[in-house]
């Protein structure tokens, strides 16, 4: 919930910025604030305060993202953990009462001898609360399925891959954003508090695992998660040996750890947008 008021703040006042970039931002920024957040501001004060929170230039018109994912979260964790227990241990979602033909519901067939949790839920906010725990916990079984479950060298690379993320967060705070996963995992990094050069040596060897897998092997799942712990792990690396005083040029750092090098165009190309852009948004900061 505190969070949220935060959300609105920076989602109105882009929107407000945009529908009109010539009023008063400063003023603009701080009734925003005092509205959703209740903090008042400093007598006087007259400064682009706004101008300081790094998403306004950088990632613009996204803040509204983290809300939606937090409440997405929020609603899984409440559909399928009221008691603050995890999901049932084989993933189910039919309890089985009685004999006959199979049933359906929401588009879900239903075993024979099976009955939806659905038709024992009257009352139609019953109803809405059983059919999320329906779905939500089918989200969290087809992962598991897909993911957790699954035997072969990519679960166990996975796992390794998120502890030596944790790792190399230990010597460069800005490179685990955000960690929500079982604590296991953080505890793990900890006890054994890796030095560089260890997490590098174990980043390649895990590699080299995950490499000595086919491409081809497999459904388009695998193939993906195959592809993406890979590259991840190739970005790992670089990160380390960057931290140990490798050097790179622009493009080969953002292709290194992104995946991705910027394109290069002429100055006419730029000032052909900043010419739209002017006819588009006229007014005193018009380029």
């Amino acid at each position: 919930m505190i969070f949220s008021r935060w959300a609105q703040v920076m989602m109105r006042f882009e929107r407000a910025m945009y529908r009109d970039p010539d009023q008063d931002l400063n003023k603009l920024w701080w009734d925003l604030v005092e509205e959703y957040q209740f903090v008042k501001r400093p007598p006087g004060r007259n400064a682009p305060d706004w101008a300081a929170k790094i998403h306004i230039a950088q990632y613009p018109c996204y803040y509204h993202n983290y809300m939606f994912g937090g409440l997405a979260a929020s609603q899984i964790l409440g559909a399928c953990e009221p008691d603050g227990r995890a999901s049932q241990p084989d993933g189910g979602i039919l309890v089985c009462r009685k004999s006959g033909s199979g049933n359906r519901a929401e588009g879900a067939d239903l075993p024979a001898g099976c009955v939806s949790p659905m038709e024992r839920a009257p009352e139609a906010g019953d109803r809405r609360r059983t059919h999320r725990k329906i779905l939500c916990r089918a989200v969290l079984r087809e992962l598991r399925r897909k993911c957790m479950d699954d035997p072969d060298v990519l679960s166990s690379v996975s796992e390794r891959y998120i502890v030596l993320v944790l790792s190399v967060g230990a010597y460069d705070p800005d490179y685990v954003d955000a960690f929500y996963g079982p604590e296991r995992f953080r505890n793990e990094a900890k006890e054994r508090m890796l030095k560089l050069e260890e997490i590098l040596g174990e980043a390649r060897a895990t590699l080299d695992e995950i490499r000595a897998v086919p491409r081809s092997s497999g459904d388009k799942m695998r193939r993906l998660r195959r592809r993406y712990l890979e590259r991840q792990l190739e970005s790992l690396i670089t990160r380390v040996e960057m931290l140990q005083g490798r050097r790179l040029t622009f493009d080969e750092e953002s292709e290194a750890l992104y995946d991705a090098r910027a394109p290069i165009y002429p100055a006419t190309f730029f000032q052909t947008i900043l010419d739209e852009l002017g006819r588009l948004l006229p007014g005193r900061f018009r380029p």
